[in-house]
């Protein structure tokens, strides 16, 4: 980890203490945390290959995310706080009816999986859960009318 000088672990905010994430876990599960969001800041590998304190700050989080959340939390409360920012924000929420514009995430949220680079469809591959077991997977995008399959 950072204590390793790994630089995958220098992010901003700073990773913190055992306790530190224990307390937020316990936040999200009081409800005192309702919505979880990325700094997906993906980066030039270049860029995170060099002594720590000459790495950038960052890493990527969106192919991460769910399947962190969801082993965390479970499938239900994992949906919530990805999509909680909509109702913060007031964001409306896609509708799905007949002629509307389809706006969904296709994934498979049991499936335990290897987060490795053949996880990674993003062209940076600077993630702290490399090698690490998630649990779910997206298997694609529809949005604008496209689908995208990972």
């Amino acid at each position: 980890m950072l204590g390793e000088f790994d630089s995958v672990f220098k992010v901003r905010p700073p990773l913190r203490a055992e306790t530190d994430r224990e307390a937020l876990i316990k936040a999200v599960k009081e409800g005192v945390i309702d919505m979880v969001t990325s700094d997906h800041r993906p980066l030039n590998i270049e860029r995170k290959k060099l002594e720590l304190d000459h790495a950038d700050f960052g890493s990527l989080g969106l192919e991460s995310a769910f399947g962190a959340l969801n082993k965390c939390f479970g499938l239900e409360k994992t949906i919530a706080l990805l999509t909680g920012g909509r109702k913060r924000f007031q964001i409306d929420s896609p509708k799905l009816k007949e002629g509307a514009e389809a706006e969904l995430t296709l994934f498979d949220p049991s499936k335990n999986e290897l987060f490795t680079m053949n996880s990674i469809y993003s062209t940076s591959k600077n993630s702290m859960f490399l090698d690490t077991e998630l649990k779910g997977r997206a298997l694609g995008v529809l949005a604008r009318n496209h689908l995208t399959l990972a």
